[in-house]
Order: structure tokens, then C-alpha cells, then sequence
């Protein structure tokens, strides 16, 4: 059975996206073969248009007709990598699935059928699409693909108070139940059990997903969810915040916090508290009988000055009955900030909302490349941290580490042995911009995905000085 390395040497070979999409079933072998070398294209030159990504006027143009060609559907280009992912994942233990939704604004385009209001009062006439996507993580943070990615253009900007009306499946909030059940579906595909937790910020604090995933048999998708909704209890005297503050301290815990909004990253000192709880159902809800959750505070006591103090209350299916497994459960929580890193990659290194196609479906076909591009730029920038001792040469070609040597030292010399993978994903984020001090121990995802750009081109100019490897790309 191969493992997780020999899949990410494999992401890193020049026929990565051959392999990633090779189940993929456009119903045409060679509509396959051009998906895999448009998703290799834009994976060389993240970012830039399709004509320079793609070079040549052959893969232009075959690139375009690609994007255009209504008998592929934007869900069908995902086929393959949820397969290649779900092979991935049957080989983890325990894989942590975070859901979140994000816009992509392509600006005021009244030509381009199908896009529908994404603005704010700054901008009210902004056109675009929503992407409600799940990503699968290790425990430890490894992107192991995405489970699910679903785009969609609002009609009408929402009216307050009107969606409360809807039918439950037709609200927007609806995809927070479908982005759990398309992970117990793919919980269902895999021969080997693993344990599969589905995690969400408070927009994903919704009663009827508890529902479901508390009515759904053996083997079942638990949940992991930040709570919005300060919830009555059974017992008539209490709701739920409350309950939860007043336990006893069971521990602490200290968490990186990524950079956000100009601030600096940030080590938090954390307590933590847990207890069960017997949630009432919605007086809206056919059926009456309470919920048995189980609930953690993770609250800071000393933040610094001018920031807000953390206060996450998780809201779990999974039992909590010690403060160890208290503890993991806020450090399960803690990765779901990659799927945020993930839309960040897709928006600011992929730039996907440049792209200036004249359909929404054009661009939904574009945007599904996009994110598989980007779910490989952020695998690939984890593996430095997470394997710092291992030889560079393992994960890169000679032509790239020679080269990025010889950039960074000023040098013609090039050292007979290949360096450290950490040392070398420094000198990647040096490429894109990366300046190394106390907050920013390492560089980060968007970072590296600019160096791993800059060395494309960096390595193909040494292949081609020294007759070596992709000198005819």
C-alpha cells in the first residue's frame, strides 16, 4: 500500500496532474487527457492567464475549448481527485473535514450570463458565484483533498427575515447539512473504518445537522461545530454558555493563532472546560426529544493589549469525558483555519477571480481546476514543517534545488548534496517574500506558493543552461 509520502512525491513529479485526474470520466479519453494538462498548466504558472499559463497556441486554444464546452459538467472535473483523495484518506485513522464558505467577486459584469450579487454597501453592484467547499485534513494539518465543492449565484441579495421562511432545504444554510452528508457519503465508500468529523464555524451551528448526524447509523460522520446559539438545556434552569462556564477548570492548552486582519501571529494560552449536555429541540421542529451533545470552552484569560480574547464554545457528537479528550477536540478545531489558508491560495495565488470567461459555468469550470491547483500548493508548503530532516531531493527535482542554490547564495557552485527540505521551503518563501522573525517562525501558504512560482522558472532556465531535464517544456 503506498503511503502519504509516496503520494506527495507524486504531486511533485511533472505528471502529478495525469495521475490526480486519471479517474476522472469527462466521457472522452481525450477530454481527460486535456483536463490533466490544463490543471498541470495552471499548477507551473499559478495565477496568470491562461495564455501565459498554457504557452502554446495548441494547449490555448485547447484550453478554451475545454472551458467551453457545455458537455462537461463543473462537477465531473472534480470526479477524479475525489477519487485519488478518498484513497488517500482511507489510510488516516481519524480525518478532520472543516466546511466553509467563501464569495468570488468578478467584479460589475453585466455580460457575463449567470453571476448573481456577491457586493457589500461598498460595492452593491459586484457580480460573482459562492463556493461552499470541504477540505480533509490529518490531525496534524495535512490537506488530503477536498470532499466537496459547490458554486452558486444568488438571484437577489437575501432580505432580512425572509429566508426564515423558506423550506429548510432550500435555504442557503442548507449546504451546511449537505457538506456533512457529502462526507458520511464518502465515509460510506471506504472499506476500512476510519473516524471522519465534520468541523464549522458558528454559521454551521445548526440544529437539524446535530439531527442528522445523531439519526444516522453506524458508521456515522460526527460533528465538531463552534456554537452560535446559546441553546436551553432539559433541565428549564440553564442554557447551554452558561452550563459550560460554571465546570471545573480540566486544563490548558497553548495554540498558534494565525495572522489576521494586520495582526501578527500569536501563541494563545487557553483553559479548558467541558461537560455533556441535553440540548431542547427548536419549538419549530416535528420532533420534541432533546439532543445529547457534548460541549468545550476554550477561553483566553490574557490576551494582548487591543485583542479580543478567544472564547470558542464547541459543540461535538463525540463524546467528552476527560480533559484530554477535551484538549483534542480544541486542537481538532484548531485546523479548521486551513480551510480559510485554502480559499486565500485559490483567491490570491490562483487569482481565480481574473478570469474573464463569458459564462458562470465557463468559470465554474475554471474555478474546479483552480481548486485542486491550490489544494496541491498548500499540501506541498506543509511538508517542510512537518518533515524539516528530510533530504530536498526526496520531493524536488535536482534542476530545483541546484537552481534555487545558486539564486539565493549568489553562486555558481552547486553543493553535491541536495539540503534539508526545511532549509529549502525557507529559501522558497524567501522567493516570495518571506522574512523570517518571531511571529513568523516559517513561512506561510501564500508565500510559498509564490516562491514555488518563481521557481518554475527558475529551474527550467537552469535545465536549459545545462541540457538537463524539462529543457523542451
Amino acid at each position: 500500500m503506498k503511503t502519504n509520502e509516496d503520494f506527495i512525491d507524486e504531486l511533485d513529479s511533472p505528471d502529478w496532474a495525469l495521475a490526480e485526474f486519471a479517474p476522472a470520466s469527462l466521457g472522452d479519453r481525450r477530454l481527460n487527457r486535456r483536463l490533466s494538462a490544463i490543471a498541470g498548466d495552471f499548477a507551473r504558472h499559478p495565477g496568470a492567464p491562461i495564455t501565459q499559463a498554457c504557452q502554446s497556441h495548441e494547449r490555448i486554444e485547447g484550453a478554451y475549448r475545454f472551458l467551453e464546452n457545455e458537455a462537461v459538467e463543473p462537477e465531473q472535473i472534480m470526479l477524479g481527485h475525489r477519487q485519488a483523495s478518498l484513497r488517500r484518506l482511507a489510510r488516516e485513522p481519524v480525518v478532520l473535514a472543516p466546511q466553509d464558505t467563501t464569495t468570488f467577486n468578478f467584479g460589475e459584469r453585466p455580460a457575463t450570463q449567470g453571476l448573481g450579487p456577491v457586493g457589500s454597501d461598498d460595492h452593491p453592484k459586484a457580480q460573482g458565484l459562492w463556493l461552499h467547499s470541504t477540505l480533509a485534513f490529518t490531525p496534524a494539518g495535512l490537506p488530503l483533498g477536498l470532499v466537496a465543492g459547490q458554486f452558486w449565484a444568488r438571484s437577489q441579495p437575501p432580505v432580512a427575515g425572509q429566508r426564515r421562511a423558506e423550506p429548510e432545504a432550500e435555504k442557503e444554510s442548507a449546504r451546511w447539512r449537505q457538506g456533512w452528508t457529502a462526507c458520511q457519503q464518502a465515509l460510506n465508500q471506504q472499506s476500512r473504518l476510519n473516524l471522519w468529523v465534520n468541523i464549522a464555524d458558528m454559521e454551521g451551528d445548526i440544529y437539524e445537522v446535530f439531527a442528522a448526524a445523531l439519526a444516522q447509523p453506524a458508521p456515522r460522520v460526527e460533528l465538531l461545530i463552534r456554537s452560535r446559539h446559546d441553546r436551553p438545556l432539559t433541565d428549564q434552569e440553564h442554557r447551554l454558555w452558561e452550563h459550560l462556564a460554571g465546570q471545573p477548570l480540566a486544563g490548558e492548552l497553548q495554540v498558534r493563532v494565525p495572522r489576521h486582519e494586520g495582526r501578527p501571529a500569536r501563541l494563545a494560552r487557553l483553559q479548558i472546560r467541558f461537560c455533556a449536555a441535553e440540548v431542547q429541540a427548536p419549538r419549530s421542529q416535528p420532533d420534541p426529544s432533546p439532543l445529547t451533545l457534548w460541549a468545550v470552552e476554550a477561553r483566553e484569560l490574557h490576551p494582548p493589549r487591543g485583542v479580543r480574547p478567544i472564547r470558542w464554545r464547541l459543540v461535538s457528537t463525540l463524546p467528552v469525558t476527560t480533559a484530554g479528550e477535551a484538549i483534542e477536540k480544541v486542537r481538532w478545531y484548531t485546523v479548521r483555519w486551513g480551510i480559510e489558508v485554502f480559499h486565500k491560495i485559490v483567491k490570491n495565488i490562483c487569482r481565480a477571480e481574473d478570469h474573464q470567461l463569458e459564462t458562470a459555468l465557463r468559470l465554474e469550470r475554471a474555478l474546479m481546476i483552480d481548486l485542486v491547483v491550490a489544494w496541491r500548493i498548500q499540501l506541498l508548503t506543509q511538508v517542510g514543517r512537518q518533515n524539516p530532516d528530510l533530504p530536498a531531493c526526496d520531493y524536488f527535482a535536482e534542476s530545483e534545488w541546484k537552481a534555487l542554490h545558486c539564486f539565493i547564495q549568489h553562486s555558481r557552485a552547486v553543493p553535491k548534496q541536495a539540503p534539508r527540505l526545511g532549509d529549502m521551503m525557507e529559501d522558497i518563501g524567501r522567493l516570495g517574500g518571506f522574512v523570517k522573525g518571531k511571529s513568523t517562525p516559517h513561512p506561510g501558504p501564500l508565500t510559498l506558493a509564490r516562491g514555488l512560482a518563481r521557481l518554475n522558472d527558475l529551474a527550467r532556465m537552469w535545465a536549459i543552461q545545462n541540457g538537463g531535464e524539462n529543457c523542451e517544456e
